[in-house]
């Protein structure tokens, strides 16, 4: 299914050890430079808005990670490890980007 606003996509990453399913909705879509989408999964921490900006450069695309003011919410016990999780999150931007950035190029 090709990416459009209002598509939800589900991915499972490993927060804390264990496996966590997070589902995103596209928000806004311009093919091929703009994506935005809300988190709408209810975990401890979410990310509630973000986004990729893409660019031709050269051979390749250049990826630029968006993320806004307050993107990360916490709610119950992650209002406590909210910070932590915020310093582990963009601590693993560029490695995130990148796997994005390959996918992305493969498919083109």
């Amino acid at each position: 299914m090709p990416p459009s606003v209002g598509t939800i996509y589900r991915s499972a990453a490993r927060d804390f050890g264990r496996t966590a399913t997070h589902e995103f909705e596209i928000t806004a879509f311009e093919r091929p430079t703009r994506i935005r989408w809300r988190e709408l999964s209810k975990g401890p921490v979410v990310v509630s808005e973000g986004g990729y900006e893409l660019r031709e450069q050269g051979a390749g695309t250049k990826l630029t990670f968006l993320t806004f003011h307050g993107d990360l919410e916490g709610h119950g016990v992650g209002r406590v490890i909210l910070g932590f999780v915020s310093w582990r999150v963009r601590a693993g931007f560029p490695e995130f980007a990148q796997r994005i950035k390959d996918t992305i190029e493969a498919n083109i």
